[in-house]
């Protein structure tokens, strides 16, 4: 478990130190595959095909609620970020915030995919410590699964 935590805290000094964010749009397309790379190295879709899904009915209001999730705001409060999928209008006292934890859940996310891609056990095992541990210290946890895809879901 000692791994799992101090991983998780060198990410996160990493992305702090970085002083780089991810934007909302790319962590959606990041977190629903569709800067996905084949095995053989090449993306998965286009940008075109990429733009293409993003104008999908359905798809702004997953990014929405996936974002307000993560964030723990309110949908309402990311819908005001702008039209469409480009949340350009993202308070500027915020966006340095909101940005760097995106990015920091995104390397999360790359992290347990990839130990799950060794041994899913394990990465069960290390969610469901996680989880009880932050519920002995009342803290707000999220219900993780993995899928067969290796990514995981919230």
């Amino acid at each position: 478990m000692t791994f799992f935590t101090n991983a998780g805290y060198k990410i996160l000094k990493a992305c702090v130190n970085q002083s780089e964010g991810m934007h909302p749009r790319v962590f959606c397309r990041r977190w629903f595959g569709l800067e996905d790379i084949q095995e053989d190295g090449r993306l998965r879709f286009t940008e075109t095909q990429i733009l293409a899904m993003e104008s999908e009915h359905g798809y702004r209001e997953k990014c929405v609620n996936l974002i307000a999730k993560i964030l723990k705001i309110k949908p309402n409060t990311v819908q005001r970020w702008g039209k469409g999928v480009e949340f350009s209008n993202i308070p500027s006292d915020k966006r340095h915030q909101y940005e760097t934890y995106l990015r920091y859940v995104d390397m999360l996310r790359v992290l347990s995919a990839n130990l799950a891609k060794h041994d899913e056990t394990l990465v069960i095992k290390l969610l469901n410590s996680s989880t009880k541990s932050a519920q002995k210290n009342n803290l707000e946890s999220f219900d993780f699964k993995v899928s067969e895809k290796s990514e995981i879901l919230v």
